[in-house]
């Protein structure tokens, strides 16, 4: 369950700090 959402927060924390 937590696995699964440091997935996405990953994905979406790379773009959007990255932005």
């Amino acid at each position: 369950m937590a696995r699964n959402i440091l997935d996405w927060i990953q994905g979406i924390y790379r773009q959007g700090a990255r932005k």
